[in-house]
């Protein structure tokens, strides 16, 4: 990383919505698993490596998606992500992207940017823990230009009663 890049690396902070550190432990534990980074991070190449010009990310998480974003497509990075504890993760993960990144604490369901600010959007394993996730997807078009792409990719819940309860 570059010292221009660490100038503009920057994070705002907004008040907490979210406290889960539980979770965020076990996450960042699963997520580092050899099995899990061989079929998710394929998929993350195929959705934030894909991504391009002004960018927000929602539902960042602890971070997995920075290190795949395109320094030649990409000219920065506004993620946000609602829970604290997660956003501790992911600010470690900053040194590894290849572009400016800012991280902000906020919900998808109230983005805090003007109608038609971002190029485009990624959502990766997010909207299964979005309260509202029909709000979360109008507040992406509203942010992204005429013409802007969303990136998603994401998991259902199983129509097998079995697989579903788990």
């Amino acid at each position: 990383m570059n010292d221009q890049h660490k100038k503009t690396t920057n994070e705002r902070k907004r008040p907490s919505q979210i406290f889960h550190p539980r979770f965020a432990s076990f996450y960042e534990w699963f997520a580092r698993l050899g099995q899990q980074r061989r079929l998710i991070d394929p998929l993350r190449k195929a959705s934030a490596g894909q991504a391009y010009g002004v960018v927000v990310e929602v539902g960042a998480g602890n971070g997995l998606n920075f290190s795949w974003y395109d320094q030649a497509r990409v000219e920065r990075v506004e993620a946000v992500e609602p829970d604290s504890a997660m956003l501790a993760y992911a600010r470690e993960r900053l040194s590894q992207a290849a572009v400016p990144i800012s991280l902000t604490q906020a919900s998808v369901e109230a983005l805090p940017w003007a109608e038609a600010t971002f190029d485009s959007a990624v959502a990766t394993l997010v909207f299964c823990s979005v309260s509202d996730p029909v709000r979360g997807l109008r507040e992406i078009k509203r942010v992204l230009k005429p013409g802007g792409t969303l990136f998603l990719f994401e998991h259902v819940r199983s129509n097998t009663t079995v697989i579903a309860q788990v």
